[in-house]
């Protein structure tokens, strides 16, 4: 398994005058802080606290920050930023549905007969759970640790993410051939020649983000670090998934409800059918 990557940075303080934002931080920042930590206002602290993360109980749209994440303001009553980021129009309308960081999980989930690079394997499932397809033009994947914030993945023009339909990005091989309600796709980042990092996740704490075109964060998903509001662990030997799926809380997949044991399920729901 490869070893984590962590990326220590300096955080700059400085006075601010009437009116100025002294209390942002990005994520280039140290790689973990987030707006809201200093004064533990950041409800998305408390994975119980979310009223979006119990399964859509409450009728509610499915809750893009499911508990791990809420990285609203300083104040925490901000909703135009995430982790210092400017929030997308599209913000929870695609959505991590399923991650998985440990690519040595038995079995070859992309499916390409090859295991010998585990990082290819590695992969994010991204669900459209809105009524409309969805214009992908220019969005990308961004990991948080890696050093120079390259892209992991970019979306070409004319991409388009259907309705209730998944898209799933491995960090690299022979992605499968598409199906009714999935398609798939290696990660195109424009790493050195010979050099390839894939979608670099890293354990056991990293985070990942879907940004649109402009920069918006459209989801993040994130885990092994409590303090910056990313309660969530690393799972062993297979991916991570919201169970139910789009509704639920992260856990396990060979843990989950209706999982019967299997690792992962890249393109489908946990239980193996289709979106």
């Amino acid at each position: 398994m490869r070893a984590a990557w962590t990326l220590a940075g300096a955080l700059a303080l400085a006075l601010a005058g009437p009116g100025c934002d002294s209390g942002s931080s990005g994520p280039g920042d140290d790689g973990w802080v987030e707006d809201g930590e200093e004064d533990g206002a950041d409800p998305g602290q408390d994975p119980g606290a979310d009223p979006g993360a119990d399964g859509g109980e409450d009728g509610d749209e499915p809750d893009a920050e499911d508990g791990q994440d809420a990285a609203d303001g300083e104040d925490g009553g901000d909703q135009d930023t995430i982790g210092g980021r400017p929030k997308s129009p599209l913000y929870g309308q695609i959505l991590f549905n399923e991650v998985l960081t440990d690519g040595t999980a038995e079995g070859d989930p992309n499916g390409d007969g090859d295991t010998s690079q585990p990082f290819e394997d590695q992969f994010v499932e991204l669900v459209n759970v809105q009524g409309a397809d969805l214009a992908l033009d220019g969005f990308t994947l961004i990991e948080e640790d890696l050093s120079d914030g390259s892209p992991r993945h970019t979306f070409p023009a004319g991409a388009v993410l259907p309705a209730g339909h998944a898209l799933v990005v491995f960090g690299g091989g022979d992605a499968p051939a598409a199906t009714a309600t999935a398609e798939f796709h290696s990660a195109n980042a424009a790493d050195p020649p010979g050099l390839s990092f894939g979608l670099h996740l890293s354990v056991p704490a990293d985070a990942v983000w879907l940004l649109d075109a402009a920069g918006g964060v459209v989801d993040r998903f994130c885990y092994g670090s409590p303090a910056a509001g990313c309660p969530l662990q690393a799972a062993a030997d297979a991916s991570l998934t919201r169970a139910p799926d789009l509704t639920g809380d992260f856990g396990p997949h060979d843990a989950a409800a209706g999982a019967n044991g299997a690792a992962f399920s890249p393109g489908t729901r946990l239980d193996g059918n289709p979106f």
